[in-house]
């Protein structure tokens, strides 16, 4: 559920998936709060999601809760600015309650061309997991089966990444 009315936004979402796991299903469910105000050519937002994953017996496998806050400005018409901050409070991991908690720091900068043309600087730094939060229960096994995992390496306890471009829309 989603509001937007003038400077202010905010949206409340539940999601719940029961994939297959192996030989049974497991059930993950996600509930989140979130909100952005906007003013003139800066906007702020922010959010929290509180989660839980449990296998077919119903056993915990992983229970988070998950925060967020982020800021775009818009320097110029053709320069947009953006700065978030995730952390995740791993309250339980397969049992274990003293899991390192992960936090991510994100930059991006564009420059536009043209309503569809522009250059692009994505930059992330992430502490306790990979980039995008990834080495956790779920999406860390996903990815990998995916084979598009920015898992941290064996011995390693954080990762950064940095990618340029261009893009264009049709």
């Amino acid at each position: 559920m989603t509001y937007l009315g003038g400077p202010f936004g905010a949206t409340v979402g539940y999601d719940q998936w029961n994939p297959t796991i192996g030989t049974g299903n497991g059930t993950v469910k996600k509930a989140s709060v979130a909100g952005s105000y906007t003013y003139g050519p800066a906007k702020i937002m922010g959010g929290y999601r509180w989660g839980q994953q449990k296998n077919a017996a119903d056993v915990l496998i992983q229970r988070d809760d998950f925060y967020w806050i982020g800021a775009n400005y818009q320097v110029t018409p053709a320069v947009g600015l953006t700065l978030e901050y995730n952390y995740d409070n791993i309250k339980s991991l397969f049992g274990d309650t003293h899991v390192a908690n992960p936090w991510q720091v994100a930059f991006i900068a564009t420059y536009s061309f043209s309503k569809r043309t522009d250059v692009y600087l994505s930059t992330a730094y992430a502490k306790n997991a990979g980039l995008t939060m990834e080495s956790l229960a779920t999406t860390y096994a996903t990815s990998l089966s995916l084979g598009q995992s920015y898992a941290l390496a064996n011995g390693q306890s954080s990762m950064f990444g940095a990618a340029i471009g261009i893009r264009h829309k049709f």
